[in-house]
């Protein structure tokens, strides 16, 4: 019924909206008449329960109310008994809007936490937060935020004593009542606990904003993979770029932004203003799907045009994560189904051999660049980094790439042209000579002088 209400909101006249409220209507009717067959089994159950045993059924919770025969006066009253139910429970919680965070009890990473809530309370100025006031993890970071945020908080302890096992998941649903659609929640998938959460926060249409406790490696594995996903359907996105959370670090501090320190994927739609937020959409729900947390769009040209500056900067901006070091650009490129596989790859690379390795691409035809940032005055740091190059260019080979996406071929490539292009190579020796018999055209470079 929610998801109903919502996109009735949210027609635009395009066909997908149109579609899936059809879809939804079909499947909302198919529910009521599940429904009424089981009043009417249950109705006919009780009539024979009576007409065996002599004495009125009564069922152990709940009404025996039968829906499919209940009037318009009936619905009125029990909606206005709901409302009444909830006024009374709001009128114990401090005005302002209610922000809810949920989190496992070994969740502690205190400057992820802070900084989301910080981002809530820049959105919610007088926001409350509520949470469910555990000792420690990340309920208890929570509250040491709102403390010396001055930030008004409230508690949901769970009540053993009075649902026993089932504690967990009545305070999860108490936080839900109080909230207000379309505000949200954090939650971390830590347990089965925050999952529940998170799943009746979708069914009752609560927004979400949510964070993932994982390594950096993890993290930009799942936006390759949104990546992949989203080529893989046929979405028209113009261009698709991957930032690593260390360039994010180093474009933070450059361009004088407030990204999240986590892997950031800037895409570009072309088209109708109609077609684009049918694409951003779509894109929206792959992410989610990957792990992602939180996908923002804008047809704003001067929010759009900040962004994509800080792409076009970030080799400058990774120079500073190290200053003094000059930077070395690498550039593989691999088919799309090897994407997510090659980029984390290299990450472990980098941090295997020592290096500062920040990663950016144009993940969209699956190339990529790793920025070395290296002291070029320490030869065993050089030797690491001409080792971290020459293995990625035989990884970008041996899975049917190559070693070059978009630079060419230079002096430093030409050894991996025989393992990359093999026999080709000889034919391509032979149209440079036919074109240039005295080789005057870049001699030397890539083919040995004839």
């Amino acid at each position: 019924m929610q998801a109903q209400r919502r996109l009735q909101r949210e027609q635009d006249g395009s066909e997908v909206k149109s579609t899936e409220l059809e879809r939804l209507t079909a499947e909302g009717l198919t529910l009521v008449e599940r429904r009424n067959c089981m009043d009417m089994m249950r109705d006919h159950a009780a009539t024979e329960f009576v007409h065996h045993t002599g004495s009125t059924w009564r069922p152990r919770t709940g009404s025996i109310v039968n829906r499919q025969h209940m009037t318009a006066a009936l619905i009125d009253s029990r909606d206005f008994l709901a409302a009444k139910r909830r006024a009374e429970t709001e009128v114990m919680l401090p005005a302002g809007p209610k922000v809810a965070l949920t989190g496992g009890t070994d969740f502690n990473d205190h400057r992820l936490i802070w900084g989301k809530l910080d981002q809530v309370r820049t959105k919610y100025p007088d926001m409350v937060l509520l949470h469910g006031g555990s000792p420690k993890g990340a309920e208890l970071i929570a509250a040491k935020w709102a403390e010396a945020r001055s930030v008004t908080q409230v508690a949901f302890k769970p009540d053993w004593t009075k649902h026993a096992k089932a504690a967990p998941f009545k305070r999860n649903d108490a936080m839900l009542d109080v909230l207000p659609v379309g505000v949200g929640y954090l939650t971390h998938f830590g347990h089965f606990r925050q999952q529940h959460m998170q799943h009746k926060g979708m069914i009752w249409d609560v927004g979400l904003i949510t964070f993932l406790p994982k390594a950096d490696h993890e993290t930009t594995e799942d936006a390759c993979n949104a990546v992949i996903m989203t080529i893989q359907m046929g979405i028209p996105v113009a261009r698709i770029e991957l930032l690593d959370a260390l360039s994010v670090r180093a474009v933070n501090s450059y361009s004088k932004l407030d990204l999240p320190e986590t892997p950031h994927l800037l895409l570009e739609f072309h088209g109708s203003e109609t077609s684009v937020a049918e694409q951003a959409e779509m894109f929206g729900e792959i992410a989610a799907d990957c792990g992602g947390t939180e996908f923002l769009w804008t047809a704003n040209a001067e929010d759009r045009n900040k962004l994509w500056q800080a792409r076009h900067n970030a080799y400058w901006a990774s120079l500073t994560l190290r200053p003094g070091a000059k930077g070395l650009s690498t550039d593989a490129c691999v088919p799309m189904s090897r994407l997510a596989e090659c980029v984390t790859s290299a990450q472990s690379k980098a941090r295997e051999l020592n290096l500062i390795a920040p990663i950016v691409g144009h993940v969209g035809d699956g190339n990529f660049h790793t920025l070395l940032l290296i002291d070029v005055g320490d030869p065993e740091e050089i030797s690491r980094a001409e080792e971290f190059v020459g293995w990625l260019n035989d990884l970008a080979i041996s899975m049917e790439g190559t070693c070059t996406g978009e630079h060419g071929i230079g002096q430093g490539k030409k050894r991996y042209l025989q393992k990359e292009m093999g026999p080709m190579l000889d034919y391509m020796a032979q149209v440079k000579s036919a074109l240039d018999p005295k080789g005057i055209m870049n001699p030397g470079k890539v083919y040995p002088r004839s």
